[in-house]
This record gives structure tokens, C-alpha cells and sequence, in this order.
């Protein structure tokens, strides 16, 4: 395997997404922190580590730590925490911020959050002490999650997104694959010559629970495809599913 630099991403060949996928899990993933919410208040700062991990989703009374700050908005996201907070005014997260009721849901929330994401003992290590340790490569061409991420999925995608979370919470190490679509769902209408419209909606990856995975602090990681010419270069991205790191390959 060679790697070299260029004026963009560091580019590293190798065997199509196995490459991809060793080098994502010892990549760097780019950090979200308060300097990219600037406007949410310390005390509630959490929030943007929640809002980037889609173990929210599945959990009904974390959603509400998100909703209780105010349910206008939360519809308005599409139940879209990330979407939210960048467009939520300064002033309704210093209220909640200074909201007493509030902050007591939110700590408990919070508290839940750090262990869940630190568990050390889980039905898997309590069944299979013997697999510590080991990773398990979970492969899929789609994955249904959630609407902050509309990646096209059908049936079987969004039950190998009930994989992921079901394995996040029983703790099965699986590391998982799949492909970055810019394009997910169609929006359709019936237009004024009664004919069915169809309109494509880019994903806009500012709004949506995904880091990129960094090759060191400023370059992002990108595989190139052998044997193929002209070459295809694909940068990984990731979405943290619970415990689970899903990686994207995006071309």
C-alpha cells in the first residue's frame, strides 16, 4: 500500500473498501465543537455531541431533551437535532439553559448518554468473553437510520439500520460499511398539468449527524480504487449509530 500528498486529501490506494475501511477506523474523525454551535451556552453544550450520535433516535425520552427546547422547532428540523441547533436563536438556548426543569432532564439524559457510550460489560462480553476485542465488518449498500440522514433505502436498508442499533445496544463490535448518496428520497407533486412531479433535495451535510474522517487534523482521508482508468478516489465520512461507527464511502 503507498500513500502520497497532494495539494487536496491525502490520497491512500488499496483494495477498494477494505482499504478504506481499515485506515477509517484508525483515521482521525473531525471534532464538533463549540466553536461550530457558538451560540449554545456551556451548560448545555452536550447537546452537540447528542445531536451528532443517532443513539437519540431511538431512545423516546432523550428526543425530548431536543423537543422541550422547543417543539416549533423540532418540527420545523424534521426531528433533526443538528439542523436545529444551527438555526435555533441565541436566546430560546439561554433559556433553556437557565431553565431549572429543564436542566434536570437534560443531566439525566446526559449521564445516560456518557455510560451508554463507555459500557465496558454488555450481552455480547457477557456471552462471548472469549471475542473481546474483535471487530466484526458488517457490509450494506443502504441504510435506513433516520430523517436527518434521507440516504435511499428500502426494506432491507433500514433493517440493516435496526442492525446497528440493535447491536449498539446489546454491544456487538461491528464496525459498518456502506456508501455516502448525496441524493436520497424524491419529493413528489402533482403539478398544474396534473402530471407527478419529482424533485431531488442534495443532502446538506452541515445539517446532518455525519464528521468527516480526517487523515490528520487538516486533510481529509480518501482511498483511491486500483485497476480502474481513469482512477476513483473516495473519501470516508462516518455516522456514529450508538456505539456503532458507520463508515461512508463517498465518491
Amino acid at each position: 500500500m503507498r500513500t502520497f500528498a497532494g495539494s487536496g486529501p491525502l490520497v491512500i490506494g488499496g483494495q477498494a473498501g477494505i482499504a478504506a475501511v481499515h485506515l477509517a477506523s484508525r483515521g482521525i474523525v473531525a471534532d464538533i465543537t463549540n466553536t461550530d454551535f457558538p451560540h449554545v451556552p456551556e451548560r448545555i453544550s452536550g447537546l452537540i455531541d447528542l445531536a451528532y450520535n443517532l443513539w437519540w433516535s431511538w431512545n423516546p425520552a432523550v428526543k425530548m431533551v431536543f423537543k422541550n427546547i422547543s417543539p416549533q422547532a423540532w418540527v420545523e428540523s424534521i426531528h433533526n437535532p443538528v439542523k436545529m441547533l444551527r438555526e435555533l436563536p441565541e436566546e430560546i438556548l439561554i433559556n433553556a439553559s437557565n431553565n431549572t426543569l429543564y436542566l434536570r432532564h437534560y443531566d439525566l439524559v446526559m449521564a445516560r448518554f456518557r455510560q451508554e457510550m463507555n459500557q465496558k460489560n454488555s450481552w455480547f462480553t457477557e456471552h462471548f468473553p472469549e471475542s473481546r476485542g474483535l471487530s466484526i465488518a458488517y457490509f450494506s449498500a443502504e441504510y435506513g437510520l433516520q430523517h436527518s440522514l434521507p440516504f435511499y433505502a428500502g426494506g432491507l436498508g433500514f433493517l440493516a439500520g435496526d442492525h446497528l442499533k440493535e447491536s449498539s445496544d446489546l454491544g456487538l463490535p461491528l464496525v459498518a460499511v456502506g456508501f455516502m448518496y448525496s441524493e436520497g428520497y424524491l419529493h413528489q407533486h402533482i403539478g398544474a398539468d396534473g402530471w407527478q412531479a419529482d424533485i431531488n433535495e442534495l443532502l446538506n451535510r452541515d445539517a446532518a449527524p455525519i464528521k468527516r474522517v480526517m487523515y490528520n487534523h487538516d486533510t481529509q482521508l480518501v482511498a483511491r480504487v486500483p485497476f480502474i482508468d481513469p482512477p476513483i478516489y473516495v473519501a470516508v465520512w462516518r455516522v456514529d449509530v450508538g456505539n456503532i461507527p458507520l463508515y461512508l464511502l463517498d465518491t
